[in-house]
């Protein structure tokens, strides 16, 4: 497992991958079997047609003529009068259905007339490969044979499988006369009426005498969990022959586990049937599992029945969580570490120590006593046992039996039970004996290698798959039976050969000559990898590792709370990606994190140059380390007058108050309040609420919710918190803490749980004009539960400050349907009836509270006035409601991304429609949002899913053109449950042109996949290059071919002639809007695919995405961040450098593009940020923006940006990008500019 936010390479896991394999050699007529040597087919001999004008007539259409003069045949085709002379048909296509016995590559000739320079060329493909085009090679007015070619290099088809193919040929200049065309596997430098005469003639328009059946697979290949089912799986069986099947077929499977749902039917001429293949995995065991499955021809009317499709499954082992706490799943280990803590119970542990106050207790009941609180530490799976005897003697290596080491209780998954034997066993040692110190430890290796039982669940250890194995030897003396140096060289190498850490502690000990010797080899193996399970745990003098010691009761309590704390922290490592930044107050970067060791957190704020994104060296302040002696605190109390009262111990029985001063902060992002109102509204006389007295100036504040269940004020200005508020939803979780310790956020057996785990949305509102405007502040609490409550924070005050300028409580909102509150709120001015307008606050429901609740979770988007909670809309009977269901037919299990409010008419921030997405991977537009309005959910996105494959789980962002266009940006793909770690499923990141226009009335959406312009993105090793084309030293070590990195490329598999993916979208007129969709970065080995968690950023023309690529290790949550900009409009490669790739602190020309080894050029779209789970929104200031990540901030490998000293350690900092085009209107990202 790694330890740290490293680059290692991905695990391979797939999921489902289907292979294609080809048809096998069918009986067919001869009326359809090309010859490889030479086959002629009339033009108007086809077998299908298809019209791709969207008003088809004579004019876009083929026309038979039968009046030309020298036409094989006596018939030919002429193209129509509405030519489409570009590099794709956009007219008539003829079809020619044809067997190619054959896999090869053919030539395929046209004979026909061409009368002048625009009207010579036909297109012609097969099946579904690039269009290419013949012209007449200049010759006219008579009948020719021609491989000339107007589009394509050369007349070649490809047939990669034999079977039956489509050829097609399609109109391209008006007038243009076809007669036939020939296709050969021979090549000709000419060709004559003579040498296709003595060729075959075939009529694809004839039909065959029987069905075939065609199988879009023959080979399956589909994984599952243990005691899961595997997904099912849809292949398709086409009758491709050219004759109605007249019987039905069936399906047969020769494994239990593997079934059919229905027959197959009798399939007409060219339909298809999809096969639905479900599996009965639940009771496989782990490993691989073959099965096939035959379909037969009941009647026998298909020529090539029976065909079988087989099917490999692999079965793969559960990965087990943690099974102590809810832990992020970015910075868990997901199995708790098994710890075996061995006591020395010889016999000099029965001497006395002094506890105080007088009195005294032996070493080994000490031992006992603190071995019993640390075993309430419900994190960790915990084992005790026992060692001493023999006779003193270093050649006394006892028995593997026995070895003097007696395994009380083994390590076992930590519930209640195992927590009561550990107790009854921490208290039944009996000190006699000699010290055998290396038998223990090999007893130790063997009690991990699972060849030795424990005494008290009489079982063998097993380990989970990732679980770290730490052996912990606790001694008083030197070590004599069956020890000396030699031998513990020798079992510490076969400890640390078989993975296994060893902690040592000398408890009343004087001479730790061996244990230094055990720990300095510890230390070695440890920092030996950051990639396996050993650890070096111990604190080092002068570099060298040095044993644990104590030699007092206070000091072993001390060395064994280290050796938790030492174990957790490599165990459970990162920090918040959440960030911010300020522009009113200045440049100044915020940024959360959390220590795992004991669940505490802190918020951090670093100025930096606004101009180059340096940041200063050293923080601005640490909120952990300036909190007042005093906390402020309060609570929502519903019998005090306005709802809150002062925190007190008194305030919540049971809960251990104030025991922690600042709890962890995962997901909660700071926001930030200005000394000055930030925006400049012009509407309800903003501007005099602005600048009064009271507001103007007032202290600029850092808001943020942590899990200790509150929403922390802190000054911005020096990071002390002025004051704390508990809602009432974490008031029920707080009064556990005394009834149950794990649920005690300061006691040992403490198991995180999620409080306040919200981000904090702030928004200026105008209330009436008796309470004109009020800045309020309205969070969720996240993965904390399932409420969402608003505060005013006008004037920055607590809630005890004088009336006119004191917070106040305003609501808690909670709902059945809400689930978990994980959505980001937004608050939105909206129509209240012409002219009249009011605020509401949005938010979408999240997972269900309770996991068996979730397999019937509906996703809603919800609404409440901001100031009141008060209903917002009405349904279609009139009556008040706060929600609406996003999919109008049931769709189950889902949550919804948080929502995206838009002015869709820029008409001065009156909002009118929400985008918002859901698990299905659909995008939804929300309209009719307004007071009193029945809202109407559409879908604007439609992904086809019946699974969670492509879910939307980052917020989208809109922007306008400068023609006041509104295009929406979102992306798909999640980070938050264990198959999250290795999904290889295929994400997309999209730009959807929004015409505003009414959805179909039959709820189909305007928008698949299939009709975007679909781009994809690649990963090329190469160089930067400076203003010459040269290669770039980019660390300055002289050896320049050191200095290659890993950059990002945009690419399409049909550019036009220009070289354009998207080339009906144009700056200059947006008549053609092509929307256009990313294909994101997939393992060709099977690895976990790129997917989309952060909400992107729109801003001068530019679409930042920023993307995450899990590294496939379940033991883990780390992987690598990548940051793409592209063109907002097509999706591709922009014509104005964005970064600085040569890291010349300029950004120009020469930071386009980049050289591989082989020295091709390519254009850079992105680059590498470096490892560790990216933040949920991209910060920007002025030219530089910022993404935070679990390893902290992520701005690359290669150094791109600015450093903040001269030390040149390459440390992050902001990254400057070019922003030159500023005709997109940036809204979506207003708050996160104060």
């Amino acid at each position: 497992m790694k330890k740290k936010y490293i680059i290692r390479r991905l695990l391979s896991f797939i999921f489902l991958s289907a292979v294609l394999a080809g048809v096998c050699p069918q009986t067919v007529t001869a009326s359809s079997i090309i010859d490889p040597e030479g086959t002629y087919i009339e033009a108007e001999n086809y077998s299908g047609s298809q019209d791709l004008a969207s008003n088809p007539n004579t004019n876009t259409r083929f026309q038979k003529k039968t009046n030309i003069r020298n036409s094989k045949g006596g018939k030919v085709l002429k193209a129509g009068n509405s030519g489409y002379a570009a590099n794709t048909p956009g007219n008539e296509v003829k079809e020619y259905r044809v067997y190619f016995p054959e896999a090869d590559t053919y030539y395929m000739w046209m004979r026909g007339i061409g009368y002048n320079g625009n009207a010579d060329s036909i297109f012609f493909t097969v099946d579904d490969d690039t269009w290419k085009a013949w012209n007449y090679g200049g010759h006219y007015d008579s009948f020719v044979w021609t491989k000339s070619m107007q589009v394509g290099s050369n007349n070649t088809i490809t047939v990669d499988t034999a079977g039956y193919h489509t050829l097609k040929i399609a109109m391209r200049e008006s007038n243009s006369i076809i007669d036939g065309f020939f296709i050969t596997n021979n090549y000709y430098s000419s060709l004559n009426d003579s040498t296709v005469a003595n060729k075959t003639e075939i009529d694809p328009s004839t039909d065959d005498s029987g069905a075939l059946w065609t199988l879009d697979t023959t080979t399956i290949e589909a994984s599952c969990y243990q005691a899961y089912n595997a997904a099912d799986i849809t292949f398709t069986i086409t009758n491709s022959g050219v004759s109605d099947a007249t019987s039905t077929g069936t399906a047969t499977s020769d494994s239990t586990w593997l079934s059919v749902s229905d027959p197959v039917p009798a399939l007409e001429v060219g339909e298809s049937h999809t096969v639905t293949v479900t599996f009965d995995t639940t009771s496989l065991s782990a490993g691989n599992h073959t099965g096939v499955i035959t379909f037969t021809s009941s009647g026998g009317s298909v020529l090539n029945a029976p065909l079988t499709v087989t099917i490999s499954l692999t079965v793969q082992h559960v990965p087990t969580t943690s099974s102590c706490g809810s832990i992020p799943l970015f910075a868990e280990n997901i199995v708790s570490p098994a710890i075996m803590v061995q006591l020395d119970t010889s016999g000099s542990m029965s001497s006395s120590m002094s506890v105080g106050n007088g009195q005294n207790k032996s070493r080994i009941a000490i031992a006992e006593d603190v071995l019993a609180q640390l075993f309430e530490d419900q994190t960790i799976e915990w084992g005790f046992a026992t060692w001493a005897g023999g006779n003193g003697s270093s050649s006394d290596d006892g028995t593997s039996s026995n070895y003097y080491t007696n395994y009380r209780i083994g390590c076992h998954t930590h519930d209640d039970d195992h927590q009561t034997a550990l107790q009854d066993k921490a208290d039944d040692g009996n000190a006699n004996g000699w010290t055998p110190l290396v038998p223990c430890m090999r007893a130790g290796l063997e009690y991990f290698q699972a060849t030795r039982k424990d005494n008290y669940y009489k079982e063998y250890f097993t380990q989970v798959s990732c679980q770290p194995r730490i052996l912990v030897i606790i001694t008083d003396g030197i070590g004599n039976t069956g020890t000396n140096n030699t031998k513990i060289d020798d079992v510490m190498e076969d400890l640390i050969d078989e993975g296994i850490t060893v902690v040592t502690v000398g408890f009343g000990l004087s001479n730790a000559t061996q244990l230094d010797r055990i720990v300095q080899k510890m230390q070695t193996a440890g920092e030996e990898s950051e990639d396996d399970y050993l650890y070096h745990l111990h604190e080092e003098e002068d570099g060298t590792a040095v044993p644990f010691m104590a030699q007092n009761e206070a000091e072993f309590i001390a060395a064994m709370t280290d050796i938790v704390s030492s174990v957790k922290a490599q165990m459970f490592h990162g920090a918040s990606p959440a960030l911010s930044t300020s522009a009113t107050d200045g440049a100044i970067l915020l940024n959360a994190s959390f220590d795992a060791t004991d669940w505490t957190g802190n918020l951090s704020a670093t100025k930096f140059n606004a101009f180059t994104g340096v940041l200063e060296s050293d923080y601005l302040w640490k909120a952990a380390d300036v909190l007042p002696a005093t906390i402020n605190g309060f609570i929502y109390d519903s019998s005090s007058s306005g709802y809150v009262s002062k925190y007190t111990d008194a305030s919540i029985e049971g809960d251990n108050f104030l025991c922690k001063d600042l709890g962890d902060i995962i997901n909660s992002a700071p926001a930030i309040v200005s000394s000055v109102p930030p925006y400049y509204y012009k509407f309800d006389d903003y501007f005099t609420f602005k600048y009064n007295s009271t507001v103007y100036n007032r202290a600029a504040m850092v808001y943020i919710g942590a899990n200790d269940g509150a929403l922390h004020a802190f000054q911005l200005e020096d990071g002390v918190e002025k004051w704390r508020f508990y809602p009432d939803a974490v008031a029920s979780k707080l009064a556990n803490a005394e009834s149950d310790p794990a649920q005690d956020m300061c006691s040992s057996s403490y198991c995180h749980q999620f409080l306040l785990d919200g981000s904090p949305e702030l928004a200026d509102i105008y209330v009436n004009s008796t309470t004109g405007w009020r800045t309020i502040l309205t969070t969720g609490l996240g993965k904390g539960g399932s409420a969402f409550f608003s505060l005013d924070i006008t004037h920055s005050e607590d809630f005890d400050a004088a009336d006119n300028i004191k917070s106040k409580f305003l609501w808690e909102f909670t709902d059945t349907e809400l689930g978990l509150a994980t959505s980001d709120p937004v608050t939105a001015r909206v129509s209240n009836g012409t002219p009249s307008t009011g605020w509401v606050t949005f938010f979408g429901s999240g997972e269900a509270e309770s996991t068996s609740d979730q397999s019937n979770k509906e996703a809603y988007l919800f609404a409440v006035k901001s100031y009141n909670e008060s209903s917002v809309w009405v349904d279609t009977d009139g009556n008040d409601i706060y929600k609406v269901k996003l999919s109008p037919t049931t769709l189950l299990d889902d949550k919804t991304s948080s929502p995206l409010v838009v002015d869709t008419h820029n008409d001065d921030y009156i909002y009118d429609n929400i985008y918002i997405g859901n698990l299905y991977g659909n995008l939804y537009r929300v309209s009719g949002i307004g007071f009193n309005e029945v809202p109407d959910s559409d879908i604007l996105f439609n992904s086809g899913n019946t699974d969670h494959s492509t879910p939307i789980s980052a917020t989208p962002s809109y922007a306008y053109d400068s023609d006041g266009n509104l295009w929406v940006y979102f992306g798909t793909g999640q980070y938050s449950e264990q198959a999250d770690k290795v999904s290889t499923s295929q994400q997309y990141f999209y730009g959807l042109y929004d015409k505003n226009a009414a959805i179909n009335d039959d709820g189909s959406a305007p928008y698949t996949l299939s009709n975007l312009a679909l781009l994809e993105t690649d990963i090329v090793e190469a160089y930067s290059l400076d203003a010459d084309g040269d290669r770039v030293d980019m660390d300055g070590d002289g050896d320049v071919d050191s200095d290659k990195y890993t950059y990002r490329t945009i690419s399409c598999s049909s550019p036009d002639t220009n070289g354009d993916c998207n080339p009906s979208t144009t700056h200059s007129a947006l008549t053609d809007e092509k929307p256009w969709a990313i294909k994101l970065y997939t393992s060709s080995s099977g690895n976990p695919s790129e997917r989309i968690i952060t909400q992107p950023l729109i801003t001068s023309g530019i679409v930042f995405i920023v993307t995450f690529v899990p590294d496939g290790d379940v033991c883990e949550g780390n992987g690598d961040a990548w940051i793409l900009a592209v063109d907002w409009e097509t999706g591709e490669t922009l014509s104005d450098p964005v970064f600085d790739i040569n890291g010349d602190g300029t950004i120009d020309d020469a930071d386009k593009t980049v050289e591989d080894d082989s020295g091709d050029k390519h254009q850079v779209v992105g680059f590498y940020l470096g490892g560790g789970r990216p933040s949920d929104t991209i910060a920007i200031y002025g030219n530089n923006i910022a993404v935070g990540g679990t390893g902290g901030l992520l701005s690359g490998e290669a150094p791109l940006s600015s450093d903040d000293d001269d030390d040149d350690d390459g440390d992050p900092g902001l990254i400057q990008v070019n922003l030159p085009d500023q005709d997109t209107t940036l809204k979506s990202w207003q708050q996160d500019l104060n």
